[in-house]
């Protein structure tokens, strides 16, 4: 019988020992959650900031691209040629600037967020599409083969 109730108590010992040493306790429990909470918080603060962002940068790009809009309707009227080689060169140019400008539109719209280091990147290299297209229309008749006012 003695044996008995020692074989138990060493059981019972055994197995309260496991189940203790297999859940954490409450208070590390509380603390891991408001560990989780705090970071979630975070990544929630830095999606909205980079959201605002986002709505102004593309809201600024899009007004951009409207001007450049404009700005290649103007080109094409101002259309003042020499030759036929001349206009014809000058037609594929304007061609191209409308599709790069359709292009930037199509990338600033359909944009999917991707982190902090994908949004640099993305606004890097849409900078400087957009400052390629700046330059060419800005210096399209400032070229010797395409002359302004028909000079």
């Amino acid at each position: 019988m003695k044996s008995n109730i020692l074989k138990m108590s060493m059981f019972a010992f055994l197995i309260t020992g496991m189940l203790m040493s297999c859940n954490d306790s409450p208070g590390e429990k509380v603390e891991e959650a408001e560990e989780n909470v705090l970071e979630a918080q975070q990544e929630l603060d830095e999606a909205r900031q980079d959201s605002i962002e986002y709505v102004s940068y593309r809201s600024e790009s899009e007004r951009k691209l409207d001007m450049y809009d404009q700005k290649i309707a103007e080109l094409k009227q101002r259309k003042r040629t020499a030759s036929k080689e001349i206009e014809d060169q000058y037609d594929r140019e304007i061609e191209e600037m409308e599709r790069r400008n359709k292009e930037l539109r199509d990338n600033i719209n359909n944009y999917q967020s991707g982190g902090r280091d994908r949004w640099e990147s993305f606004k890097y290299s849409f900078n400087e599409n957009m400052n390629e297209l700046e330059n060419s229309i800005s210096n399209f008749f400032n070229r010797d083969t395409i002359k302004k006012d028909g000079q």
